[in-house]
């Protein structure tokens, strides 16, 4: 009877240690390795167009009207566009450039000539294209605005009278496209002009 109990015994105590190892082996299992999936990576530039239906044109037709008397020699072609300093057209040969600005200029500019904004605009125009010996645009006429206009005079083909006339320019709010002109005339008519293509609809 002890031999048994013995046996009985130890296969208690075999079977006890034998679950407490087959646990704690089953602690330490490594965990799956997830799978990776590989990609290839470009670079690119990233875009998004729309497309829209419309029409092509022009903005409201205008008058350009001049103010210096003589004969139109020059126009320019039909569709040609205006910027800042180009000739719009020419009387008696010489150029009539387009300046930039809304306030008409409405007297003779030259030195000992009142302080005001129609200096200022002038200025602004003469730095635009490059003559800018006065510094910043203001609204005085000093001897540096004479030598700025002289330059400028210079560059046209013009006499250097260090002076600026309404009629030397003709004055819009921005650049222009050339839609059709008036046939010479004795007097600078006005040449049909409008804003460059813009779209519409």
């Amino acid at each position: 009877m002890g031999l048994v109990v013995a046996l009985l015994a130890l296969g208690a105590a075999g079977t006890v240690g034998l679950t407490r190892l087959a646990a704690h082996a089953s602690d330490t299992t490594t965990p799956p390795v997830p799978q990776v999936t590989l990609a290839k990576v470009i670079r690119t530039t990233l875009s998004q167009e729309q497309t829209a239906t419309g029409t092509l044109g022009y903005g409201a037709e205008s008058s350009v009207a001049g103010s210096r008397p003589g004969t139109i020699t020059a126009l320019p072609g039909a569709g040609s566009v205006i910027s800042r300093g180009q000739s719009v057209y020419q009387v008696d040969a010489l150029p009539i450039p387009l300046f930039y600005g809304t306030l008409p200029f409405y007297r003779r500019l030259a030195t000992k000539v009142s302080d005001g904004p129609d200096v200022l605009q002038l200025e602004q125009n003469l730095k635009a294209l490059g003559f800018d010996d006065f510094g910043t645009p203001d609204e005085t006429f000093d001897w540096q605005t004479r030598v700025a206009i002289q330059d400028w005079q210079k560059s046209l083909g013009l006499k250097a009278t260090g002076a600026f006339s309404p009629g030397d320019v003709v004055l819009a709010p921005g650049r222009y496209a050339s839609l059709r002109s008036p046939p010479n005339s004795a007097h600078p008519a006005p040449a049909r002009s409008s804003r460059p293509p813009a779209p519409s609809g």
